[in-house]
């Protein structure tokens, strides 16, 4: 599954331009290549998560430029996501705080998560060695 979200007004319609009030999230379920000349295709939205409102303290970039958009609501897209679906969010220390930004387990289940979608042995013993540190 992919966390993909659509910039919307106060009534739910799209926003291609200017400010959006809200977002409306979706998770998509993804088709993966069986081989490595083809790419992942993103499929329609399979679970409507609801819409996250933006606060209206925060100047919010315009949706139509997207890389800023995007990073300014992804905190507020994950909690929300999380909030819905019952997952405990599980964060490293962030880059600002000393420490890791991500915790050996979670490194070694993504490698799992790799070796069961590609069927590649290699990912299954970098997850595996992983899983013994």
């Amino acid at each position: 599954m992919v966390i993909t979200y659509l910039p919307v007004d106060g009534s739910g319609t799209p926003v291609k331009t200017g400010r959006a009030s809200a977002v409306r999230i979706f998770a998509r379920a993804v088709t993966w290549p069986s081989n490595a000349r083809s790419s992942a295709k993103l499929g329609p939205p399979t679970y409507d998560l609801g819409t996250k409102s933006l606060a209206a303290t925060i100047s919010y970039p315009r949706v139509d430029e997207p890389g800023s958009f995007g990073a300014v609501v992804e905190k507020d897209v994950r909690r929300h996501v999380y909030a819905k679906t019952g997952r405990k969010a599980i964060r490293g220390a962030g880059g600002s705080l000393p420490g890791p930004d991500a915790r050996w387990q979670e490194i070694a289940n993504l490698y799992g998560e790799l070796a069961r979608l590609t069927g590649d042995p290699y990912f299954a013993e970098i997850s595996a060695e992983l899983q013994s540190v």
